[in-house]
């Protein structure tokens, strides 16, 4: 990571409320030597995470349900990781939300223009590439099913950033899969079934019962029933 960001992220930090800082769905509260880390529903986590572990532990959510991106609003509550410095802060921070620090600074410092959705469509092969093709309403009704369960603000598409939230800087894989699957398949036709399932995996966007394709399909019911 380079030094210039992770120097902005830590002097951000300071000082450090008592209550911690925000940051996605993490709090980071200063210690006597370091920092300490958890799920910002957590005023003292029980469970002590290791650094090395904590990869793992991030990559399912509280039902052991596996999270289809990292963004995504349903890290895993129950745990604290310390570190020592400001070196093992920003690897426990990427490990959660990688190249979240890197994407704050840039939008910070003005240092990168966020790649819009027309590029990233056009640059699309094989099965992606139909999505190059869809047309700006069923794009806006993807973004908005699936990008409200992120973390991240959508840079590409939004603005007036406060400095305190993770920007996205281009739409994720994720997102372009979602967009070519509920354009291949449509919105489920049955308005009074439209109820997710947790039994569902989250990045099963082929499922009705998927919980992104029942919010897309909410909206494009309320665009039928207009």
């Amino acid at each position: 990571m380079r030094s210039e960001a992770a120097q902005a992220f830590e002097d951000w930090l300071q000082p450090v409320p008592e209550t911690g800082r925000q940051f996605g769905e993490l709090t980071i509260e200063a210690r006597a030597s370091g920092y300490e880390l958890r799920h910002t529903d957590d005023d003292r986590a029980n469970e002590t995470v290791s650094l090395e572990d904590l990869r793992e532990t991030v990559r399912f959510d509280q039902h052991g349900r596996y999270r289809p991106f990292a963004g995504e609003r349903s890290l895993p509550a129950g745990w604290r990781v310390s570190v020592a410095d400001t070196a093992e802060l920003m690897t426990a921070v990427a490990t959660v939300y990688p190249t979240a620090v890197e994407d704050w600074y840039a939008t910070q410092t003005g240092g990168v223009d966020p790649v819009p959705w027309s590029a990233v469509a056009s640059r699309q092969t094989g099965i992606y590439a139909s999505v190059d093709d869809l047309d700006q309403g069923t794009v806006d009704r993807t973004v908005d099913a699936v990008c409200d369960g992120c973390v991240r603000c959508p840079a590409w598409r939004e603005t007036g950033d406060d400095g305190t939230t993770i920007p996205c800087l281009e739409p994720c894989s994720f997102l372009v899969a979602a967009a070519r699957e509920f354009d291949a398949h449509g919105a489920t036709a049955d308005t009074d079934s439209l109820h997710s399932s947790e039994d569902v995996e989250r990045g099963d966007l082929t499922d009705p019962a998927n919980r992104y394709r029942v919010r897309y399909s909410r909206q494009a019911s309320k665009l039928t029933q207009k």
